[in-house]
C-alpha cells in the first residue's frame, strides 16, 4: 500500500508521477524527444507523465504530435504508417489534428467517423521536439523555452547536450 499525503509522488495504483503533487505545469513547452530520433516518414513513441504520445515526422519533415491511440482499435499510432503528410493505423488515416481524413474500406464519398484522436502543439527547436501537453488554447500564448541562451533555435553546436539541458530523463521508444 503506497502513503497517503505529500509523501507519496506517485498516483494511486500507478508508477507514473502524479502531476498535481510534484507541482508539474502542464501548460508549458517540454522537450520530449532530440530531433535527430525522429527521421523523415518516421514515428516515435514517447511519454509525458505517463500518456503515451506518437511524434510523427512527414514527408515534408514537418513535425506533429498526436495520442499514441488509434480511434479504431486502440493499437499505437507510433506503429502506424507514415502517408505524405497522414498517419496511417490499419485502415484509418490522420492529419495533424487528429481528425480522421480517411477510412479504407469506406464507400467512395462516405463522410468519415466523427472520431479523432488527441493533438499536441508540437515545435522542433535546439536541436529537440518541444510537445506543450497541457490546454491547447494557451500553447500559442507561452513563451518557449530559451534552453541555449546565445544560440539561435536552428544553431544547437553551442549547447545542446544532456548535461547542460539537464535533460537526463529523455527515454523514447524508436519504431
Amino acid at each position: 500500500m503506497q502513503p497517503e499525503g505529500p509523501v507519496s509522488q506517485r498516483s494511486r495504483g500507478s508508477n507514473q508521477p502524479d502531476l498535481r503533487r510534484i507541482a508539474c505545469n502542464p501548460n508549458y513547452w517540454y522537450p520530449l524527444a532530440w530531433a535527430r530520433q525522429l527521421k523523415r516518414n518516421k514515428t516515435l513513441s514517447v511519454a509525458f507523465a505517463g500518456d503515451p504520445i506518437a511524434l510523427i515526422r512527414t514527408d515534408s519533415n514537418r513535425v506533429f504530435a498526436l495520442e499514441d491511440r488509434c480511434a479504431h482499435r486502440q493499437f499505437p499510432l507510433s506503429k502506424g504508417i507514415v502517408c505524405c503528410e497522414h498517419i496511417q493505423c490499419g485502415s484509418w488515416r490522420y492529419d495533424a489534428s487528429g481528425a480522421i481524413r480517411s477510412v479504407r474500406y469506406l464507400v467512395k464519398g462516405a463522410d468519415a467517423p466523427c472520431r479523432a484522436v488527441r493533438a499536441y502543439s508540437c515545435r522542433e527547436a535546439y536541436g529537440l521536439i518541444f510537445v506543450f501537453v497541457g490546454d491547447p488554447a494557451l500553447a500559442e500564448q507561452t513563451a518557449f523555452p530559451d534552453v541555449c541562451p546565445g544560440s539561435t533555435r536552428r544553431n544547437t553546436s553551442r549547447c545542446c547536450s544532456t548535461e547542460k539541458l539537464g535533460v537526463t530523463t529523455l527515454s523514447c521508444t524508436r519504431t
